[in-house]
């Protein structure tokens, strides 16, 4: 005989996907979710963005196996979630939970030491402090318990045997976001804002491409700004060689010369 559905888990089986509950507090936890997530990228902190991922599908992934638990006994679910919520996703799953634990990730290699070798209480730091955030989010789910809005049916995974919620309900998050945190510097996709910020190739001359000035396409503003008055030099002295020819008196012809030797000089100096 199949045992009858409990009264929290038909609480919340009314609350499940129900439409009507939507509150705007919602939209700001989700800015906030949002905004985390563009700091790293801006920064190209890859891996802290990969396993905050990581520590959010691990939770996903205990969701579900909490649902199908449910779904299969038709009794209780290993933890279930009553009260209030925007939006109930599955019967452990409020939108709130899915958004806190979308970057609880980033809250745990953001306090990661960067001494590895360090030890705390015998344990290497990281694993110290992921038991130490293990054990804070089984506090809270105790106090959320005990104000009836989280519910634990079986006597193995209840208040009593809190350790089995610390290792399987949360130490699993750490143990699959820390390996991505610490994957290997050469494949980590941080490499692309070093790429991106790599200053740019020297600029190669074109030697068949001309521009206005009759300068290759390429070349240093100075060397085009000197081919340039050297133009001007050789008309002014082509335009100075014509006047010479043209004048009459033998005196126009040497001032006209000299004119036009004088400036000249100055254009090219």
């Amino acid at each position: 005989m199949l045992a009858a559905v409990t009264p929290f888990t038909r609480e919340a089986e009314h609350l499940l996907r129900a439409p009507g509950l939507f509150n705007w507090s919602t939209v700001t936890l989700l800015a906030l979710a949002v905004y985390v997530y563009a700091v790293e990228i801006e920064r190209s902190n890859w891996n802290a963005v990969l396993a905050c991922m990581a520590f959010w599908l691990m939770d996903w992934m205990n969701e579900i196996i909490n649902a199908l638990i449910l779904h299969f006994n038709g009794h209780a679910a290993l933890w279930t979630v009553t009260g209030s919520t925007s939006f109930l996703i599955l019967i452990g799953l409020t939108v709130e939970i899915s958004l806190f634990f979308a970057i609880n990730g980033v809250v745990f290699v953001k306090l990661l030491p960067r001494d590895r070798s360090a030890r705390i209480l015998g344990l290497p730091n990281p694993w110290a402090l992921a038991v130490a955030l293990s054990l804070v989010s089984v506090g809270v789910e105790l106090l959320l318990h005990a104000d009836g809005v989280f519910h634990w049916y079986y006597w193995w995974w209840n208040v009593a045997s809190f350790p089995v919620i610390v290792v399987f309900g949360y130490l699993t998050f750490y143990v699959v976001a820390l390996p991505v945190y610490d994957m290997d510097v050469a494949l980590r996709p941080t490499q692309v804002g070093a790429e991106r910020r790599r200053p740019p190739c020297p600029v190669t001359p074109i030697p068949d491409e001309k521009s206005a000035y009759g300068t290759s396409v390429g070349q240093p503003a100075s060397s085009s700004m000197a081919r340039a008055i050297l133009s001007a030099a050789a008309d002014v002295v082509g335009c100075a060689c014509i006047a010479v020819r043209k004048a009459s008196r033998p005196m126009l012809r040497r001032v006209v010369a000299l004119v036009a030797v004088t400036v000249a000089v100055r254009l090219t100096g």
